[in-house]
């Protein structure tokens, strides 16, 4: 029962510092739009409305992590709802890499962000 608790709070403290992460990413985009990207050339005005639109999800998905954490044990469907999210999120990203092929090294460690719910 002891590391119950532990794995418990172990996994909070996960889910705290992965709250970051969204935030953080989101926060820069949603200030700096496109130039947040490294390598993202010269963007349209649709492009960089569309990007700072989706900044504030990304804040939003951070900080329903964060809020998620300390009520981890009594909303677990939630978390699994929110890593399936993530998880096919992070496979559309292999759409793009189809397209346009692989992003720069920061956007690989969203990346594998969006896969570590797995």
């Amino acid at each position: 029962m002891r590391s119950m608790g532990r794995s418990l709070r172990n996994l909070q403290r996960a889910l705290y510092v992965l709250a970051v992460i969204p935030v953080v990413a989101g926060g820069a985009t949603a200030l700096l739009g496109s130039a947040s990207i490294p390598s993202s050339g010269e963007p349209t005005a649709s492009i960089e409305s569309e990007l700072r639109f989706y900044s504030v999800w990304w804040i939003g998905a951070g900080l329903f992590l964060a809020w998620l954490a300390p009520r981890v044990a009594e909303r677990t469907r939630e978390l699994r709802v929110f890593c399936a999210l993530l998880f096919f999120a992070g496979l559309t990203r292999l759409l793009a890499v189809s397209d346009a092929g692989w992003p720069h090294a920061s956007q690989l460690v969203l990346w594998l962000w969006s896969s570590c719910c797995r």
